[in-house]
């Protein structure tokens, strides 16, 4: 689960860093590979989480599923409201936090920071961090 997502974390960062052949007339590509890229990230969380029931390693797992979550704090949460824009755009999501005004608002602040919501994601920063988080994965696995 983890060298798929670690994978598709690859594939999401090359396309945010480069020049699409949709981009000729799909507005919104870069905006629809944010999601991917978030879906993935929170993937390779989900398989940190896995490992962290392995009771040999969970100690090493959770030092890296902390560190993870202390650089990209955010990520669940714009995450949750993409995947539930029907419930956040008609103000019935679980967050209350969120107001359906921003939802439609977003921008890149920076080459590679993406502003949504009052949320930044940096996305080299997201990168690195997932890699780290794949590398302390490998790392730990006692079947190495």
């Amino acid at each position: 689960m983890a060298n798929e997502a670690i994978l598709t974390i690859n594939l999401q960062y090359r396309r945010l860093n480069s020049d699409e052949p949709e981009d000729n007339y799909f507005a919104f590509r870069k905006w629809a590979d944010i999601h991917f890229f978030l879906i993935a990230l929170l993937k390779l969380k989900k398989s940190a989480l896995i490992a962290l029931t392995i009771k040999e390693i969970s100690p090493c797992i959770q030092k890296a599923i902390n560190n993870f979550d202390r650089k990209l704090p955010r990520i669940q949460t714009m995450r949750n409201v993409l995947e539930h824009i029907n419930l956040y755009s008609t103000g019935k999501g679980n967050n209350k936090n969120i107001d359906k005004k921003d939802l439609e608002v977003s921008f890149f602040k920076k080459e590679n920071v993406f502003c949504w919501m009052d949320f930044e994601l940096d996305i080299d920063l997201a990168f690195v961090a997932s890699e780290e988080l794949y590398m302390e994965i490998k790392k730990c696995n006692p079947e190495k």
